[in-house]
């Protein structure tokens, strides 16, 4: 799959998010307030995962698997609620697919995003 926004093209694929192209910044920065009701847009985000020893994320160990364990973990997401009252975003992972829940102060380079296309 395939994420363009108006500032990065990403490229995700086997639970691999890789930048492949930086685009020209704009002049604003775009707030989680500046975000518009009914449109796709994704943003950097920071929250605390359990992260293995290549410090990726892992979900679902197997037994005898074990994992370094809770760490900071900063990805690209694609914002599918926004609470106002909280101050909270919820988020899916583009290199997982996993659910986030973090503070806007937790989120950066908020932008209009396009899934250009699906593998």
């Amino acid at each position: 799959m395939v994420i363009e926004t108006m500032m990065y093209v990403y490229a995700v694929e086997k639970n691999q998010c890789l930048l492949i192209l930086t685009k020209p910044k704009r002049q604003k920065n775009m707030t989680p307030s500046d975000i518009t009701a009914g449109e796709t847009w994704a943003a950097k985000f920071r929250t605390t995962r359990m992260l293995g020893t290549d410090g990726k994320p892992v979900v679902n160990l197997k037994v005898g698997e074990t994992a370094q364990g809770p760490g900071n973990w900063e990805s690209v997401g694609i914002i599918v609620k926004r609470d106002t009252a909280t101050l909270k975003l919820e988020l899916v992972d583009v290199f997982d697919q996993t659910r986030h829940v973090v503070d806007y102060g937790d989120v950066w380079d908020i932008d209009r995003a396009e899934i250009v296309e699906d593998a």
